[in-house]
């Protein structure tokens, strides 16, 4: 649990720069199950950054040619980026690098012929 300080200066760096996008891999378990969930216990969920700068890369990865991708090692091989080591015990950091690493992939790569980028629950 985050105290009003720790979300303070984590809604701060989220808004260091609010022309950026928020990446995750999971936007529905990062922002709905982990960060709102803790941001309500200190009656501070008002203060996180709009759904519209979240960028969610298992959303995006649905729109890339082939059969569909949800995992981020299976997404991090299809771009040829490295995957995470099994070994190790899940690392969010690690995770988030991951996910902009791939977000970079998408955006940079040929489209789609359609592309949904945005953040929409389907």
């Amino acid at each position: 649990m985050f105290s009003k300080g720790a979300s303070e200066r984590i809604v701060n760096f989220l808004n260091e720069d609010k022309d950026l996008p928020i990446v995750a891999h999971n936007v529905w378990y990062d922002l709905d199950k982990a960060l709102m969930k803790t941001f309500k216990r200190v009656n501070m969920q008002h203060i996180l950054p709009p759904k519209e700068r979240w960028r969610c890369t298992m959303i995006m990865s649905q729109k890339l040619p082939g059969k569909p991708l949800a995992m981020l090692d299976d997404i991090l091989e299809y771009f040829g980026l490295e995957r995470r080591e099994l070994s190790k015990f899940h690392d969010a950091m690690t995770d988030a690098d991951l996910a902009a690493q791939v977000y970079m992939k998408m955006m940079t790569a040929p489209p789609p012929s359609v592309s949904h980028l945005g953040f929409t629950k389907e």
